[in-house]
């Protein structure tokens, strides 16, 4: 559910008190806002009001038989303001809306995709590779919380089931490894016979992509490499990929030793960093050029360096060696 918005007018203290005027959008995996249909309201609502008791308030200065600038000049100028107020938020709106079709963005909640990406900290996360090279995530869940809303069948996987999220499930359809939920994949990432149990809403989080699997079936599953998802504070994660000598077949020859090294007194540890991911680092200066270091990295000394572009999930982790302990 979008996080609407209330505003009101306390007319008896002429005091205009709001709360949320914007919906929670997911774009590209970040959270943005934009105006919802109900800040819109609870904005006109408002202005209505702040209208009423300026205009009431301009009879103080009335007189009769004598021309009242005030009174002739207050409701032009209101509603020249009222009508570039909703001239700007018509354009914001429509701009996000615009942005998230592109991106496959959806509304949701900020606390749901708190929540959700909650569930991926807590739960064992690992990486295996499609025989075109690319990735594909799964995590091991007997069932999901609410919060991770199901299109069809059933979120529980406790019986050799597999739970499918939108993007991947789509996906796996155009490739014709199931139809309907209820297929069975006899031969999935090493594991026997799994059943697809349920298709997951859209949600514009890692949902998406992934594939939830009981313990026992994730424990069959033939991968690359172990993931550890942090869930940070603002709506976002961060994915780290430990190497454990297993490089990605897109990223071959591009990470060199990820073993810990020694500078002065302080133990500084290689990341490598996807494309998307270092981009965004960049942009907020938290180093400029490979080689560079940063201090207190999830509570690590490290040397950062960034990779080239993949098109696919790889470009949003950072690839470090088992050594690298992730604090949260």
């Amino acid at each position: 559910m979008p996080v609407l918005s209330t505003g009101y007018f306390d007319e008896s203290s002429t005091r205009l008190k709001s709360r949320e005027l914007m919906a929670t959008v997911m774009v590209d995996g970040n959270i943005r806002t934009a105006p919802s249909a109900g800040g819109l309201a609870g904005l006109a609502m408002a202005l209505s009001s702040i209208s009423v008791v300026t205009n009431s308030l301009t009879l103080r200065s009335y007189r009769a038989g004598k021309r009242n600038w005030v009174s002739t000049v207050t409701p032009i100028a209101i509603g020249v303001l009222f009508i570039g107020l909703f001239v700007s938020f018509a354009k914001l709106s429509s701009q996000m809306e615009s942005q998230t079709a592109m991106a496959g963005g959806v509304l949701v909640s900020q606390e749901s995709v708190k929540s959700i990406n909650k569930t991926f900290a807590s739960v064992d996360n690992a990486v295996a590779f499609a025989d075109s090279g690319t990735p594909k995530l799964f995590a091991a869940v007997n069932t999901l919380p609410a919060d991770f809303a199901i299109a069809s069948g059933s979120v529980d996987t406790s019986n050799r089931g597999v739970v499918v999220g939108s993007d991947e499930a789509k996906m796996m359809q155009e490739e014709g490894l199931f139809k309907n939920v209820g297929d069975v994949l006899p031969e999935f990432f090493g594991a026997k016979n799994v059943t697809v149990v349920g298709i997951l809403n859209p949600t514009g989080t890692l949902a998406d992509s992934y594939h939830f699997l009981s313990p026992d079936v994730f424990a069959e599953l033939n991968t690359a490499a172990r993931l550890q998802v942090v869930a940070e504070e603002n709506g976002s994660t961060k994915l780290f990929y430990f190497t454990q000598n297993a490089t990605p077949e897109k990223l071959a020859g591009k990470i060199e030793s990820t073993s810990s090294a020694k500078i002065g007194n302080s133990t500084y540890y290689p990341v490598y960093i996807g494309s998307n991911e270092a981009e965004m680092m960049k942009e907020a200066k938290l180093f400029k050029k490979d080689g560079d270091t940063i201090k207190g990295f999830f509570g690590n000394n490290a040397i950062v360096y960034t990779l080239p572009k993949t098109d696919t999930e790889l470009d949003t982790m950072h690839f470090v060696d088992a050594s690298f302990v992730v604090a949260d």
